[in-house]
């Protein structure tokens, strides 16, 4: 596999309620981990 700690992440959490929607968090990254390559995954990683 192949990574990088180079990917952009944008985390938006909303509480729903009674059908209205407030954000709670909004948070921003450009250190994110990412799978950039490699083979796919036939096996799961924990078992």
């Amino acid at each position: 596999c192949r990574d990088t700690m180079r990917g952009n992440l944008t985390l938006k959490l909303r509480e729903v309620r009674d059908g209205y929607s407030k954000l709670i968090l909004d948070a921003r990254s450009d250190l994110c981990g990412l799978e950039v390559g490699g083979e796919s995954w036939e096996q799961p990683w924990v078992k």
